[in-house]
């Protein structure tokens, strides 16, 4: 099974369509993931700009070395608490999803590998029903620059 970007170390760019569900129309975003190993783990830093927005949201994430075909994940944020998840590898996909965190957040995110990186889709749920839904690109940054 081929190695998929969440765990190797490196520098990731992204870009894509978000859309809120109380708001109308799509807005643009743009992402960078830094990511390290760490013993048994790799600990990225994952940054969100959506454009027109006043400030960049940062999301830590801490994927497990996968076994069997499958991980464990925890995203945290200056926004929500810690959430714990799932994830599982195909040879051509990685996914993971976070369930049963009613009251905080539940969704998953689906990366499939293209030529040059991945095509994205993620969809995410809020306490009150509000839907957030990203579809994207992302790509391997080409010089590495840990400048943030």
């Amino acid at each position: 099974m081929n190695r998929h970007f969440i765990f190797e170390e490196g520098f990731w760019l992204g870009k894509g369509e978000i859309e809120f569900s109380m708001l109308p129309g799509k807005l643009n975003f743009y992402m960078r993931w830094r990511l390290r190993r760490d013993k048994d783990k790799i600990e990225s830093i994952q940054e969100i700009e959506i454009e027109g927005g006043a400030e960049s949201l940062e999301n830590k994430i801490i994927f497990s070395a996968p076994q069997s075909g499958c991980f464990r994940v925890s995203l945290e944020n200056a926004v929500m608490q810690r959430l714990e998840g799932s994830g599982v590898i195909e040879e051509d996909s990685v996914a993971w999803e976070f369930k049963g965190n009613e009251e905080l957040l539940e969704g998953f995110e689906v990366y499939r590998r293209q030529d040059e990186g991945y095509i994205m889709k993620a969809e995410y749920v809020s306490p009150d029903q509000v839907k957030t839904t990203i579809c994207g690109k992302i790509w391997r940054q080409q010089e590495e620059k840990d400048d943030y």
